[in-house]
């Protein structure tokens, strides 16, 4: 519902009424179009879909990621199709309600890997045309899974008062 105030408008009258009545019409759909996310857009406004994982224990492959689905319009609902698109070693498998999964163990260390950085492309099912590509990285946190080695154990240190 639109309320508009009326008010003088030193002799325009009705047709001063029609015109600030027809701005402020327009004003409110572009402030709701603005407002309104589309589909394939990125619900959190962001750039870039940054995600956190944790290293694999052994040959764990269960993580979740943070956040656990990708945070685009339309994911989850049947909406859109997605798609994943990875150079070099494919580290996961996208599912259909936007769930990324880990295709084998994933080691920090050994892998040198503290991010790993990856394409999702977001189409609407039936428009031509209309695919967007979002960035998406993956940052890898440590476990420690590689405690300190001390050689020629014990050690004595004195310290002066």
């Amino acid at each position: 519902m639109l309320l508009v105030r009326t008010m003088e408008c030193g002799g325009g009258g009705a047709a001063a009424m029609v015109v600030w009545r027809s701005y402020v019409m327009c004003l409110v759909l572009v402030i709701c179009a603005a407002a309104k996310a589309e589909l394939c857009d990125m619900s959190t406004g962001a750039r870039t879909i940054i995600m956190d994982l944790l290293e694999s224990q052994g040959n764990q492959i269960d993580q979740v990621l943070t956040p656990p689905i990708l945070p685009i319009e339309g994911v989850g609902s049947g909406a859109v199709s997605l798609e994943l698109s990875q150079e070099g070693q494919a580290y996961f498998t996208l599912q259909p309600d936007g769930h990324l999964t880990l295709n084998q163990p994933l080691d920090r260390d050994q892998n040198d890997l503290s991010a790993i950085n990856f394409q999702v492309s977001c189409a609407v099912p039936g428009v031509d045309g209309n695919v967007r590509s979002h960035p998406v990285i993956v940052r890898v946190d440590d476990l420690n899974d590689n405690p300190p080695v001390f050689s020629g154990t014990p050690y004595k240190i004195q310290i002066p008062e």
